[in-house]
């Protein structure tokens, strides 16, 4: 290989050649063929060919517990109606490269935010009925309580839908909310979470599977003669045992900027498929958002989602 070529290989990829050539072992075939891949903020993600014309992901992850739950998670949901990549090997201690690595088959399938992005309103709704048909399976996987997971999806930390009013609270004084709002703005802030609180506390005992980052970016969708659905979910990392009004107030989040008809189709398809939802849905799930909406504004201010964050909490106000 040439003077520099490793480092370069590493500004584009996120893997030199010598680890590149480790996977390959372990897969059995040298890979010949790299490409990075959107999304994945966190991580870095890799397509990869091998010699003997199969492809995989690479997923480089920073926190070797999100791997191990990632990996558990993809072998959990295995034979389930919940589209993942099939999991080839995980190794969360980062013995092979250092750092913690998951190794999946490859899905195809075209991001839904593109497919929205680029495409009809018709698009766009085909969109969210295949999200909302998808919601309502994954919250078909159940867990003994509410919390967050363990490398081996034991579930501790209890709760995590309650203390709303605190969270905020707590969340503000560190973030960069100060920024973008004006002192009677953030007042006002704190009294709505004090106001949704008692809508939060309704869910708080469930203990489905969430995937805590459930919204168009993070779903590939295919087409075929009976529309459009989900060929795989991806990005497990932030996943946990709660309520479902988590990941349809994350789909919901930005619905008003989406054309019309995926909003109204996801929920449609969510309760079709078996979803169930509180009389009061819209109220809950948009209480509930708020855990993540007010953790945005500890991103720096130019950050893309600081700004969509404020806009949306202005709006709420």
């Amino acid at each position: 290989m040439p003077a520099g070529a490793g480092a370069r290989l590493v500004d584009r990829v996120g893997f030199t050649a010598a680890e590149l050539a480790a996977v390959g072992d372990r897969l059995g075939a040298p890979i010949v063929a790299v490409r990075a891949l959107t999304g994945g903020y966190r991580n870095r993600n890799v397509l990869a060919r091998t010699a003997r014309g199969h492809r995989y992901v690479l997923r480089r992850y920073r926190d070797g517990a999100a791997c191990a739950v990632e990996a558990a998670l993809a072998a959990r949901l295995a034979d389930t109606a919940v589209p993942v990549p099939p999991p080839v090997f995980a190794d969360p201690a980062g013995a092979l490269l250092g750092d913690p690595l998951l190794v999946s088959g490859f899905v195809p399938g075209t991001p839904a935010d593109r497919v929205i992005g680029f495409g009809t309103a018709e698009d766009a709704a085909g969109i969210g009925a295949a999200m909302g048909e998808t919601l309502a399976a994954i919250g078909t996987v159940r867990f003994a309580e509410p919390g967050f997971f363990g490398p081996d999806l034991t579930v501790s930390g209890g709760p995590v839908a309650t203390g709303l009013a605190e969270f905020v609270a707590g969340q503000l004084p560190d973030g960069n909310a100060a920024a973008a709002f004006s002192p009677a703005e953030l007042d006002a802030l704190r009294d709505l979470a004090r106001r949704s609180a008692p809508l939060v506390e309704t869910v708080r005992a469930e203990a489905r599977l969430v995937h805590c980052d459930y919204n168009p970016k993070n779903v590939l969708a295919v087409r075929d003669a009976g529309g459009w659905r989900l060929s795989a979910v991806l990005d497990w990392e932030f996943a946990l045992s709660g309520s479902p009004m988590f990941d349809l107030g994350n789909a919901l989040r930005f619905a008003a900027d989406r054309p019309a008809g995926y909003a109204e189709r996801l929920v449609a398809a969510f309760r079709a498929a078996g979803g169930l939802l509180p009389d009061d849905w819209r109220a809950v799930s948009a209480a509930v958002d708020l855990f993540a909406l007010v953790q945005f504004l500890n991103r720096p201010t130019d950050h893309r989602y600081f700004a969509k964050s404020v806009a949306l909490l202005r709006r709420r106000l």
